[in-house]
């Protein structure tokens, strides 16, 4: 009786989480559509390349500042919070550890700003501000706890803020500078409030070095995947900003926030379930814990192949309608960067829900680093002929890569096979959908209207048709979110 009370709060609190992330998240979607023609049209294509590759430098410097807290402290967390003495004692141990490497960091990337950048370095002293956020960063003690809300709350009051201030001080190519100082400032602001929730939960109590410097290892070794990811998310740009432009490099870019909107959908999914999984695989049986993971494919395969196949449907009126005409070039971009959805997708559930889990650090490092020599190799080959379009064919190489060798390497464990079959009904109800919009995109505009009216047709027909698939294979999980959804709505 105990096992079942258990089992079901457990899933009740992944469905009131993955609704709290799922807002957050439409938020995030809602918002970037909102400030993103906007931005493109008031700074262009070659401000967007300065911004995103100055901020580029920042984000690896924040990102060795990190070093692996973002999975190791979720998962230790998870881990530790049955004991309230335990808990305070690892959380002491993980932070004090955490601010004494990133505080090293900022004064790396402040020296390396000083002494090493020529062009944009004004720009680059003020992208410190993002690499001071990772300094107070909470989010991993907060997502181990399954405190969705507090994270929620704050990122929702942030991100409506910095919009706000984009247009209320962003009005010219010359603000660049303005947008920067906005962009940074937003993060560490996020950062710095969920140290005011933070008495409230745990204490910080007084431990040794060599408890603090235990953690240094596991952190590194989980730097290791995290910094290779970056390399086909973030020196991409590097590499394409040098060879190709600033030009080809702001298409990229926007390209790649807006397949990054989507994705974030997946990403939120995988957080809620991480700390959920940890704790489970510690305190309960394995078994459990594979069912679970078993439950969760159908809905990440059915928002990954909706998210792959609308952007690919909607691409060639997208971006010139939403970035405007210099953006033109970029609607093959859009097209063809989508795929790497279903890939990522397909990963992060592996890696979230079993591998970091349950402590099988070692496989997710080797594909994340193998995606990453791939990538390497792929920019390096076709963007001095392809520009853009090569960096967009690494970044799918790479996603493509790692979900394969995460799946080849655990497939005695998990039932691999099972998972692709659950989510060839998403994949036919996706081309479907694309077909169907295709035929009406030879009777609409080319405009606002044209993309709304494709937009809202293929969401209607991929959600209708996905709806009646999970009540014909009566999926309980996904049935039972969506009565949360309608009981709170009418509520």
């Amino acid at each position: 009786m105990k096992r079942k009370w258990v089992e079901n709060n457990n899933m009740a609190s992944v469905k009131k989480n993955f609704l709290y992330q799922s807002a957050y998240e439409i938020l995030v979607i809602i918002l970037p559509l909102i400030t993103s023609p906007y931005i493109s049209r008031v700074l262009g294509p070659e401000n967007l390349g300065i911004y995103s590759y100055t901020y580029s430098i920042a984000y690896y410097f924040s990102l060795f500042a990190s070093l692996g807290i973002k999975y190791y402290g979720n998962r230790r967390i998870a881990q530790a919070r049955n004991s309230k003495q335990e808990l305070s004692k690892v959380f002491s141990e993980i932070l004090y550890a955490h601010l004494v490497t990133s505080c090293i960091v900022l004064v790396i990337y402040l020296g390396y700003v000083s002494f090493f950048v020529k062009e944009n370095q004004l720009y680059s002293y003020i992208q410190a501000i993002y690499v001071l956020g990772s300094v107070f960063d909470l989010n991993w003690f907060f997502f181990g706890m399954e405190k969705f809300d507090v994270t929620v709350k704050r990122n929702t009051i942030i991100k409506i803020l910095t919009v706000i201030s984009i247009f209320a001080f962003v009005r010219r190519k010359t603000d660049l500078i303005i947008y920067i100082w906005i962009m940074a400032l937003g993060n560490l602001l996020a950062q710095l409030y969920l140290w005011t929730k933070l008495k409230r939960e745990v204490s910080i109590c007084t431990v040794s070095i060599k408890a603090c410097f235990r953690h240094l290892k596991p952190l590194c070794m989980l730097f290791i995947p995290l910094a290779a990811s970056s390399i086909y998310q973030v020196l991409s740009k590097i590499i394409l900003g040098n060879i190709s432009g600033d030009y080809q490099l702001g298409l990229f870019d926007n390209t790649q926030k807006l397949i990054n909107i989507p994705m974030s959908l997946v990403i939120a999914f995988g957080n809620v379930m991480l700390p959920k999984m940890s704790n489970m695989f510690k305190n309960y049986d394995q078994e459990k814990g594979m069912i679970y993971l078993e439950r969760t494919v159908p809905l990440i395969m059915c928002i990954a192949f909706s998210l792959c196949f609308g952007l690919i449907s909607v691409a060639d009126i997208f971006a010139p309608v939403f970035w405007g005409k210099e953006f033109s070039a970029a609607s093959k971009l859009v097209a063809f960067n989508a795929l790497v959805i279903p890939f990522y997708a397909f990963a992060n559930m592996l890696r979230t829900q079993f591998l970091i889990p349950r402590g099988r650090d070692n496989v997710y490092t080797f594909a994340m680093v193998g995606g990453a020599v791939i990538n390497i190799i792929v920019n390096i080959i076709l963007i001095p002929y392809y520009g853009a379009m090569g960096a967009v064919c690494g970044n799918i190489a790479a996603e493509a890569s790692v979900s394969v060798i995460q799946a080849v390497w655990i497939r005695k464990e998990v039932r691999i096979k099972r998972y692709i079959k659950l989510g060839v009904p998403f994949f036919i109800i996706g081309f479907f959908m694309y077909f169907v919009v295709k035929f009406v995109g030879k009777f609409v505009d080319q405009n606002v209207i044209g993309l709304a009216v494709e937009i809202a047709l293929g969401a209607l027909v991929y959600c209708t048709l996905s709806l009646i698939y999970f009540i014909k294979s009566k999926n309980e999980f996904v049935l039972s979110i969506l009565k949360n959804i309608k009981r709170k709505w009418i509520k």
